[in-house]
């Protein structure tokens, strides 16, 4: 996502247009910026690994992937690249992947990039990643196919970072309608589910679709929010860790005209079918509630975060739920996860949880005024109950942006990566990380795409395996 308008500008509906090319910026910079790049007519994904030789050159219209050591949209034709990058963490971002063929540096290390998409899906956008216990990384992400679909749903997958299997469309519609901003989960079986944002009806809302043959294909679609008023978009989902069966889905709704809030519905069946949905929000008035993100902890509950405009003369807060009944009623923090009680916002939440229960948040903040958006975080030892003081990770101290955080924990290791604009001027937009063993002290914020020239990078998904490495896939402009 790309940053907000000030809370006294903000418009009653979600701010986020889901049309790459065409998103609904309120006139910020970073909107200025995106809308003027013609060069963004087309895009690919691409992968590398850290260590890799040094020399090799990727082409600029790509989506790309990058291996380190351990240590959301209509129908468009202009599309912003992707990323992917992974890290190996031995000591805060100090480790180094073997073999090497040289000394390992000092700083960590990220490999030459490698292209993700490919036709059928001519340009990509809006990537969701995640690796699986094989350790194998499975990405969706939403893709231009020509005009007799326009915008479709894609998936990927690739067993080193390398090399990508030619994407599969998901979606089963046979309508040149918009399918955008999708959320991809695995199961403890590696099966796949992923949700999205989709207009075939002529109005958006939320459909579903699986695979059980490791993307091979995907189950017929359904449809997640069965009422289907207004709008349903910014969609999240999450797979229970004993019951592959119970799955989680989290969106923006704006079935009550002029007044967003989140809703939930989760699905006992694997996805054939959900339940009805339930609002998440728990304030009486009218106010905004947009970008859900959601997590189960390895005891069964589901933790939901969002960026929430109720407590009037304050802007944006990060507020948290969580559910110990699967989604049947929800318990509240007394505060909310955002310590800033200034007119400032606070926005684009993002969610982990670890093997320990420690519940990780991370979002777009803007309440030091001097140096534009920074990524905060903060964290929870009490499953929800409350949330430490908040702590500013990225490490710059200039007037520049940082936006779209994503956040991944595994293995005793905690990964932001976000959109960077410290560089502006020489490669513009890059996506930088920062890594913790704690979730409240932050390594020293690591480049992480190898872009040399002026160019666009944006929203990050990022995501750790059981060796430690750390993936990451991007935009990144043609």
């Amino acid at each position: 996502m790309l940053p907000q308008s000030p809370a006294s500008k903000r418009p009653k509906v979600p701010w986020w247009n889901e049309d790459i090319g065409n998103r609904a910026l309120n006139g910020s910079t970073a909107t200025r910026l995106l809308t003027s790049k013609p060069s963004f007519s087309n895009s690919k994904i691409v992968s590398s690994r850290l260590n890799s030789r040094a020399g090799t050159v990727m082409p600029r219209e790509c989506l790309q992937m990058i291996r380190l050591a351990k240590a959301r949209v209509r129908s468009v034709r202009r599309m912003i690249p992707i990323v992917a990058v992974i890290a190996l963490l031995a000591a805060a971002l100090l480790g180094v992947l073997a073999p090497v063929a040289t000394a390992s540096p000092a700083a960590p290390h990220f490999g030459p990039s490698a292209i993700v998409d490919q036709p059928p899906a001519y340009t990509a956008g809006n990537p969701s990643l995640a690796i699986g216990s094989d350790g194998v990384a499975y990405i969706a992400f939403a893709g231009w196919a020509g005009p007799t679909t326009g915008t479709d749903i894609f998936f990927s997958k690739s067993v080193d970072g390398r090399t990508w299997k030619v994407p599969i469309r998901v979606n089963n519609d046979a309508t040149a309608n918009a399918q955008t901003n999708p959320s991809l989960a695995l199961d403890r079986g590696n099966n796949i589910s992923i949700a999205w944002v989709d207009s075939r009806t002529g109005n958006q809302d939320i459909w579903f679709s699986k695979s059980t043959n490791g993307g091979q294909s995907f189950s017929p679609n359904v449809l997640v929010n069965l009422v289907t008023t207004n709008a349903q978009t910014e969609v999240r989902i999450a797979i229970d860790p004993v019951d592959p069966m119970l799955i989680h889905a989290v969106w923006t709704d704006t079935r009550t005209a002029g007044n967003p809030d989140i809703y939930y519905a989760n699905s006992t069946d694997g996805g054939v079918s959900f339940n009805p949905s339930s609002r998440v929000n728990n304030d009486a008035g009218a106010a905004e509630q947009g970008a859900p993100a959601i997590a189960v902890a390895p005891n069964r509950d589901v933790h939901v975060v969002w960026r929430d405009a109720r407590i009037a003369g304050r802007g944006m807060d990060i507020y948290a739920a969580r559910s110990t009944n699967h989604g049947a009623s929800w318990i509240y923090p007394s505060n909310p996860v955002s310590d800033d009680t200034s007119n400032a916002a606070q926005q684009e939440p993002t969610i982990a949880v670890d093997a320990a229960g420690t519940i990780y948040v991370a979002w777009t903040d803007f309440r030091s005024g001097t140096t534009a958006a920074d990524i905060y975080s903060a964290r929870s030892t009490n499953a929800g109950v409350s949330f430490t003081a908040n702590v500013k990770v990225n490490d710059d101290v200039g007037p520049a942006w940082q936006i779209s955080p994503s956040v991944a924990a595994n293995g005793g290791k905690i990964v932001i990566g976000w959109a960077d604009m410290r560089t502006s001027g020489s490669t513009s937009w890059d996506i930088y990380a920062s890594t913790s063993t704690d979730g409240l002290t932050w390594s020293a914020n690591t480049k992480v795409n190898d872009e040399s020239l002026a160019s666009i990078q944006l929203t990050p998904s990022v995501a750790i395996d059981s060796a430690g490495d750390v993936f990451a896939a991007w935009l990144r402009p043609r």
